[in-house]
């Protein structure tokens, strides 16, 4: 994940400073919002799941679309200090 330029932090130093601010609480916290405007607009026409392993047990931060029956699914992952973060993406079939 790059640049989120709304400041000079990067959009995943943004997600964890919000995670942190509310105390690692995945429901309703700023860090979805600043994820999905981020892959909206740079997945366009693809489906997406942001989760974090280590602080959320594996919590969806984010989603879009159902990866059930995906029948391809491509995966990536990105370190933050405590933090590991998981983006699967699939096509929107």
């Amino acid at each position: 994940m790059s640049q989120y330029h709304v400041s000079e932090n990067t959009l995943i130093e943004e997600m964890v400073m919000a995670l942190e601010g509310n105390n690692n609480d995945a429901t309703g916290v700023d860090a979805g919002d600043l994820a999905r405007a981020f892959l909206d607009n740079n997945l366009k026409g693809m489906n997406y799941k942001l989760v974090e392993l280590n602080q959320l047990d594996g919590a969806t931060i984010i989603s879009k679309g159902d990866m059930d029956n995906a029948p391809n699914v491509a995966v990536g992952s990105k370190n933050y200090g405590d933090y590991c973060f998981k983006l699967y993406v699939w096509d929107l079939r």
